[in-house]
Protein backbone atom coordinates (compact mmCIF):
# COMPACT_ATOMS: atom_id res chain seq x y z
CA UNK A 1 0.00 0.00 0.00
CA UNK A 2 1.43 3.70 -1.23
CA UNK A 3 1.65 5.03 2.53
CA UNK A 4 2.90 8.75 0.86
CA UNK A 5 0.17 10.89 1.07
CA UNK A 6 -1.60 9.42 4.29
CA UNK A 7 -1.99 12.21 6.78
CA UNK A 8 -0.04 10.90 10.23
CA UNK A 9 -2.05 9.24 12.94
CA UNK A 10 -0.63 9.41 16.76
CA UNK A 11 0.52 6.23 18.20
CA UNK A 12 -2.34 4.92 20.93
CA UNK A 13 0.92 4.57 23.00
CA UNK A 14 3.04 6.67 22.65
CA UNK A 15 1.85 9.63 20.74
CA UNK A 16 4.55 9.81 17.80
CA UNK A 17 3.44 9.89 14.38
CA UNK A 18 2.47 7.08 12.12
CA UNK A 19 1.94 6.70 8.67
CA UNK A 20 0.82 2.90 7.91
CA UNK A 21 -3.07 3.42 9.39
CA UNK A 22 -1.50 0.91 12.75
CA UNK A 23 -2.83 1.95 15.86
CA UNK A 24 0.88 1.61 17.14
CA UNK A 25 4.03 2.62 16.31
CA UNK A 26 6.84 0.16 15.37
CA UNK A 27 9.12 1.20 18.04
CA UNK A 28 6.48 0.68 20.39
CA UNK A 29 5.59 -2.73 18.92
CA UNK A 30 9.19 -3.64 18.98
CA UNK A 31 9.41 -2.49 22.92
CA UNK A 32 6.10 -5.07 23.16
CA UNK A 33 7.82 -7.64 21.48
CA UNK A 34 11.16 -7.95 23.19
CA UNK A 35 8.74 -7.96 26.61
CA UNK A 36 7.27 -11.14 24.65
CA UNK A 37 11.22 -12.25 24.33
CA UNK A 38 12.41 -12.22 28.14
CA UNK A 39 8.95 -12.62 29.67
CA UNK A 40 9.51 -16.78 29.05
CA UNK A 41 13.41 -16.10 30.78
CA UNK A 42 12.16 -14.64 34.02
CA UNK A 43 9.64 -16.71 34.19
CA UNK A 44 11.55 -19.70 34.37
CA UNK A 45 13.59 -18.02 36.90
CA UNK A 46 10.42 -16.79 38.98
CA UNK A 47 10.08 -20.80 39.30
CA UNK A 48 13.53 -20.57 41.03
CA UNK A 49 12.30 -17.80 43.74
CA UNK A 50 9.11 -19.29 43.96
CA UNK A 51 10.73 -22.57 45.59
CA UNK A 52 13.82 -21.22 47.77
CA UNK A 53 12.24 -18.39 49.50
CA UNK A 54 9.63 -17.68 51.30
CA UNK A 55 8.41 -20.48 54.45
CA UNK A 56 4.05 -21.47 53.95
CA UNK A 57 4.05 -22.87 57.82
CA UNK A 58 0.47 -24.25 59.21
CA UNK A 59 -0.51 -20.82 60.66
CA UNK A 60 -4.05 -20.35 60.07
CA UNK A 61 -3.31 -16.75 58.40
CA UNK A 62 -0.90 -18.39 55.70
CA UNK A 63 -3.78 -21.14 55.11
CA UNK A 64 -6.33 -18.43 54.71
CA UNK A 65 -4.10 -16.28 52.47
CA UNK A 66 -3.15 -19.46 50.27
CA UNK A 67 -6.51 -20.82 49.77
CA UNK A 68 -4.74 -24.03 51.35
CA UNK A 69 -6.91 -26.94 52.86
CA UNK A 70 -5.23 -29.08 55.10
CA UNK A 71 -6.93 -32.42 55.44
CA UNK A 72 -5.84 -35.24 56.55
CA UNK A 73 -5.86 -37.89 53.70
CA UNK A 74 -7.75 -40.38 55.51
CA UNK A 75 -7.10 -43.56 54.22
CA UNK A 76 -4.76 -44.89 51.76
CA UNK A 77 -5.30 -46.82 48.48
CA UNK A 78 -5.56 -50.30 50.46
CA UNK A 79 -8.27 -48.38 53.00
CA UNK A 80 -5.72 -47.81 55.82
CA UNK A 81 -5.03 -44.97 57.55
CA UNK A 82 -1.92 -43.25 56.57
CA UNK A 83 1.20 -43.60 58.68
CA UNK A 84 1.44 -40.29 60.85
CA UNK A 85 -0.98 -37.10 60.62
CA UNK A 86 -0.75 -33.64 58.78
CA UNK A 87 2.47 -31.62 60.86
CA UNK A 88 3.29 -28.41 60.90
CA UNK A 89 5.91 -28.08 58.80
CA UNK A 90 7.86 -25.00 56.77
CA UNK A 91 8.26 -25.32 53.31
CA UNK A 92 10.28 -23.15 50.88
CA UNK A 93 8.14 -21.20 48.97
CA UNK A 94 7.24 -17.55 48.03
CA UNK A 95 3.70 -16.74 48.23
CA UNK A 96 4.40 -13.25 46.09
CA UNK A 97 6.27 -14.47 43.56
CA UNK A 98 3.56 -17.14 42.60
CA UNK A 99 1.05 -14.71 42.32
CA UNK A 100 3.04 -12.63 39.66
CA UNK A 101 4.07 -15.92 38.12
CA UNK A 102 0.08 -16.82 38.01
CA UNK A 103 -0.38 -13.39 36.81
CA UNK A 104 1.72 -13.43 33.85
CA UNK A 105 -0.03 -16.20 32.48
CA UNK A 106 -3.53 -15.52 33.15
CA UNK A 107 -2.36 -12.24 30.93
CA UNK A 108 -0.88 -14.53 28.26
CA UNK A 109 -3.66 -16.65 27.89
CA UNK A 110 -6.20 -14.05 28.04
CA UNK A 111 -5.16 -12.28 25.12
CA UNK A 112 -4.15 -15.54 23.16
CA UNK A 113 -7.49 -16.42 23.09
CA UNK A 114 -8.73 -12.63 22.27
CA UNK A 115 -6.60 -13.12 19.28
CA UNK A 116 -7.52 -16.52 18.57
CA UNK A 117 -11.19 -15.36 18.74
CA UNK A 118 -10.79 -12.47 16.20
CA UNK A 119 -8.44 -14.24 13.95
CA UNK A 120 -11.41 -16.71 12.74
CA UNK A 121 -14.03 -15.30 14.32
CA UNK A 122 -16.27 -18.59 12.53
CA UNK A 123 -14.18 -21.19 14.24
CA UNK A 124 -14.44 -23.03 17.25
CA UNK A 125 -13.62 -22.39 20.62
CA UNK A 126 -9.83 -23.13 21.23
CA UNK A 127 -9.06 -22.88 17.43
CA UNK A 128 -5.37 -21.82 16.80
CA UNK A 129 -4.63 -21.41 20.55
CA UNK A 130 -0.93 -22.21 21.34
CA UNK A 131 -0.07 -24.97 24.13
CA UNK A 132 -0.81 -23.53 27.92
CA UNK A 133 3.13 -22.91 28.50
CA UNK A 134 4.67 -19.45 28.80
CA UNK A 135 7.11 -19.75 25.94
CA UNK A 136 3.82 -21.09 23.51
CA UNK A 137 1.79 -18.12 24.35
CA UNK A 138 4.41 -15.68 23.95
CA UNK A 139 5.38 -17.18 20.63
CA UNK A 140 2.09 -17.03 19.71
CA UNK A 141 1.65 -13.03 20.47
CA UNK A 142 4.85 -11.90 18.86
CA UNK A 143 4.65 -13.93 15.80
CA UNK A 144 1.19 -11.89 14.90
CA UNK A 145 2.69 -8.62 16.17
CA UNK A 146 2.11 -7.67 12.72
CA UNK A 147 -1.64 -7.68 12.83
CA UNK A 148 -2.91 -6.99 16.11
CA UNK A 149 -0.26 -3.60 15.94
CA UNK A 150 -3.43 -2.28 13.53
CA UNK A 151 -5.92 -3.26 16.25
CA UNK A 152 -7.92 -0.84 18.32
CA UNK A 153 -6.95 -2.54 21.96
CA UNK A 154 -3.05 -2.70 20.35
CA UNK A 155 -2.22 -0.20 23.31
CA UNK A 156 -3.91 -1.94 25.76
CA UNK A 157 -1.71 -5.26 25.06
CA UNK A 158 1.65 -3.23 24.64
CA UNK A 159 0.58 -2.00 28.10
CA UNK A 160 -0.24 -5.56 29.41
CA UNK A 161 3.01 -7.08 28.30
CA UNK A 162 5.48 -4.49 29.56
CA UNK A 163 3.79 -4.31 32.80
CA UNK A 164 4.08 -7.65 33.27
CA UNK A 165 8.04 -7.73 31.96
CA UNK A 166 8.72 -5.12 34.92
CA UNK A 167 6.59 -6.94 37.79
CA UNK A 168 8.69 -10.26 36.47
CA UNK A 169 11.87 -8.32 36.62
CA UNK A 170 10.80 -6.94 40.14
CA UNK A 171 9.98 -10.73 41.81
CA UNK A 172 12.81 -12.65 40.45
CA UNK A 173 15.40 -13.23 42.92
CA UNK A 174 19.14 -13.60 41.34
CA UNK A 175 21.08 -14.26 44.12
CA UNK A 176 23.15 -17.57 43.84
CA UNK A 177 20.92 -20.53 44.26
CA UNK A 178 20.54 -21.82 48.09
CA UNK A 179 19.08 -24.53 49.97
CA UNK A 180 16.55 -24.14 52.51
CA UNK A 181 17.35 -26.43 55.24
CA UNK A 182 14.15 -25.27 57.60
CA UNK A 183 14.23 -23.31 60.33
CA UNK A 184 17.12 -22.96 63.40
CA UNK A 185 15.00 -24.23 66.50
CA UNK A 186 18.12 -24.00 68.50
CA UNK A 187 17.31 -23.68 72.49
CA UNK A 188 17.48 -19.85 73.04
CA UNK A 189 17.25 -18.43 76.97
CA UNK A 190 14.55 -15.88 76.84
CA UNK A 191 14.58 -13.65 80.04
CA UNK A 192 11.13 -11.12 80.18
CA UNK A 193 9.10 -9.42 82.69
CA UNK A 194 10.21 -7.20 85.97
CA UNK A 195 11.24 -10.34 87.75
CA UNK A 196 13.50 -11.53 84.88
CA UNK A 197 11.62 -14.66 84.36
CA UNK A 198 13.49 -16.92 82.18
CA UNK A 199 12.10 -19.45 79.80
CA UNK A 200 13.48 -21.49 76.74
CA UNK A 201 12.34 -20.52 73.29
CA UNK A 202 13.25 -21.85 69.50
CA UNK A 203 15.89 -19.66 67.37
CA UNK A 204 13.24 -18.50 64.78
CA UNK A 205 16.15 -17.56 62.09
CA UNK A 206 15.15 -19.33 58.91
CA UNK A 207 18.59 -20.82 57.84
CA UNK A 208 19.88 -21.29 53.84
CA UNK A 209 23.34 -23.40 52.73
CA UNK A 210 25.54 -22.14 50.23
CA UNK A 211 25.45 -24.42 47.03
CA UNK A 212 27.57 -27.69 47.73
CA UNK A 213 27.56 -26.88 51.83
CA UNK A 214 27.28 -29.93 54.04
CA UNK A 215 27.15 -27.18 57.30
CA UNK A 216 25.04 -24.46 57.74
CA UNK A 217 25.88 -22.15 60.87
CA UNK A 218 23.04 -20.02 61.91
CA UNK A 219 23.79 -16.02 61.65
CA UNK A 220 21.77 -15.34 64.71
CA UNK A 221 22.69 -18.04 67.51
CA UNK A 222 25.61 -19.70 65.91
CA UNK A 223 24.19 -23.48 66.10
CA UNK A 224 25.46 -25.59 63.04
CA UNK A 225 23.55 -27.92 61.07
CA UNK A 226 24.72 -31.02 58.74
CA UNK A 227 22.42 -29.59 55.10
CA UNK A 228 21.50 -33.16 53.80
CA UNK A 229 19.82 -34.42 57.13
CA UNK A 230 17.86 -31.03 58.03
CA UNK A 231 16.23 -31.36 54.24
CA UNK A 232 15.65 -35.44 55.00
CA UNK A 233 14.06 -33.92 58.12
CA UNK A 234 12.18 -31.25 56.32
CA UNK A 235 10.54 -34.33 54.07
CA UNK A 236 9.74 -36.28 56.40
CA UNK A 237 7.70 -33.56 58.30
CA UNK A 238 6.24 -32.75 55.19
CA UNK A 239 4.95 -36.48 53.97
CA UNK A 240 1.32 -35.87 54.84
CA UNK A 241 0.44 -32.51 53.87
CA UNK A 242 -1.78 -32.33 51.25
CA UNK A 243 -0.81 -29.59 48.32
CA UNK A 244 -2.05 -28.50 44.86
CA UNK A 245 0.57 -29.32 41.84
CA UNK A 246 2.52 -25.77 41.83
CA UNK A 247 2.11 -25.85 45.88
CA UNK A 248 3.87 -29.48 45.75
CA UNK A 249 6.26 -28.86 42.97
CA UNK A 250 7.95 -25.57 44.15
CA UNK A 251 8.29 -26.80 47.38
CA UNK A 252 9.76 -30.42 46.25
CA UNK A 253 11.84 -28.44 44.04
CA UNK A 254 13.19 -26.61 47.30
CA UNK A 255 14.15 -29.57 48.93
CA UNK A 256 15.95 -31.23 46.31
CA UNK A 257 13.72 -33.31 44.62
CA UNK A 258 13.57 -32.89 41.09
CA UNK A 259 10.01 -32.39 39.89
CA UNK A 260 8.08 -30.70 36.99
CA UNK A 261 3.84 -29.69 36.71
CA UNK A 262 3.51 -31.52 33.55
CA UNK A 263 5.06 -34.41 35.17
CA UNK A 264 2.78 -34.47 38.39
CA UNK A 265 -0.29 -33.70 36.31
CA UNK A 266 0.50 -37.06 34.62
CA UNK A 267 0.97 -38.96 37.12
CA UNK A 268 -2.35 -37.85 38.18
CA UNK A 269 -3.73 -38.45 34.84
CA UNK A 270 -2.98 -41.74 34.79
CA UNK A 271 -3.93 -42.40 38.56
CA UNK A 272 -0.25 -42.98 39.71
CA UNK A 273 -0.81 -39.90 41.97
CA UNK A 274 -3.92 -40.04 44.41
CA UNK A 275 -5.89 -36.72 44.81
CA UNK A 276 -7.40 -35.93 47.87
CA UNK A 277 -10.01 -33.92 47.75
CA UNK A 278 -10.03 -30.02 46.79
CA UNK A 279 -8.74 -26.81 48.58
CA UNK A 280 -10.95 -23.62 48.57
CA UNK A 281 -9.99 -22.38 45.46
CA UNK A 282 -11.14 -25.77 43.97
CA UNK A 283 -7.15 -27.00 43.13
CA UNK A 284 -7.00 -30.81 42.91
CA UNK A 285 -4.51 -31.66 46.36
CA UNK A 286 -2.51 -34.36 46.04
CA UNK A 287 0.15 -36.57 49.35
CA UNK A 288 3.22 -34.58 49.20
CA UNK A 289 4.95 -37.85 50.26
CA UNK A 290 3.26 -39.54 47.54
CA UNK A 291 4.82 -37.48 44.89
CA UNK A 292 7.83 -37.75 46.57
CA UNK A 293 7.95 -42.25 46.15
CA UNK A 294 6.88 -41.57 42.46
CA UNK A 295 10.10 -39.24 42.57
CA UNK A 296 12.62 -41.26 43.63
CA UNK A 297 11.02 -44.34 41.67
CA UNK A 298 11.39 -41.93 38.53
CA UNK A 299 14.80 -41.79 39.72
CA UNK A 300 15.43 -45.04 40.36
CA UNK A 301 14.44 -46.00 36.71
CA UNK A 302 17.01 -43.41 35.27
CA UNK A 303 19.73 -44.92 37.07
CA UNK A 304 19.27 -48.39 36.15
CA UNK A 305 18.84 -47.09 32.60
CA UNK A 306 22.45 -45.41 32.54
CA UNK A 307 23.78 -48.46 33.62
CA UNK A 308 22.22 -50.94 31.37
CA UNK A 309 23.04 -48.11 28.70
CA UNK A 310 26.77 -48.30 30.31
CA UNK A 311 27.21 -51.88 30.16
Amino acid sequence: MDTRNTPAQPCTFCGAGISDGAALCTECVAKACAALVAIPELETELQVTISRQDAISDDRPVQVRQGLVLAAADLDPRGRPWAGSLRPTRLPYAAEAAEVAAACRATLSTWCRLLAEELHPDAGVGTDLPENTVVAMAAYLENRSGWWRRQGWASDLADQLLGTWRALERAVDRREAQRYVGPCGAPLQDVHGAAGVSGVRACPVHLYAEPGADYVGCPSCGARYDVHARRRELLAAAEDRLAHVELLVGALSGLGVELNVERVRKWAQRGRLLQHGHDQLGRKLYRVGDAVDLAAEMAAGGRRGKARRAS
